[in-house]
């Protein structure tokens, strides 16, 4: 329903951080760093939540890493604005409102 990934190698320029898998048929476009950073030059204000999307879903996958030195995630690292509009993050949303209770 409208929602982007491969965002956090292009505008962080790492290494690619996700793979997708479609459930249902899907139309996707599929858009290059160049031109991608071509259309984000005459929007900044767009360059700038995409940078912040990116940085949240980085966080969110390093904390994924047993690796890693985070003790919790936030709930405001847990979904950025584009995945918290998803089916997905709802439901994740609502059975963690249903276990504070």
């Amino acid at each position: 329903d409208g929602c982007y990934f491969g965002d956090v190698a292009c505008i962080l320029h790492t290494r690619r951080t996700a793979g997708v898998r479609a459930k249902v048929s899907t139309v996707l476009f599929s858009v290059s760093d160049d031109k991608l950073n071509e259309v984000l030059s005459e929007h900044p204000h767009m360059t700038r939540y995409m940078q912040l999307i990116a940085q949240k879903r980085k966080v969110r996958l390093a904390f994924l890493d047993p690796a890693n030195e985070l003790s919790q995630l936030s709930p405001d690292q847990i979904a950025d604005e584009e995945d918290a509009g998803t089916k997905y993050f709802c439901r994740v949303e609502n059975i963690r409102k249903k276990e504070e209770m």
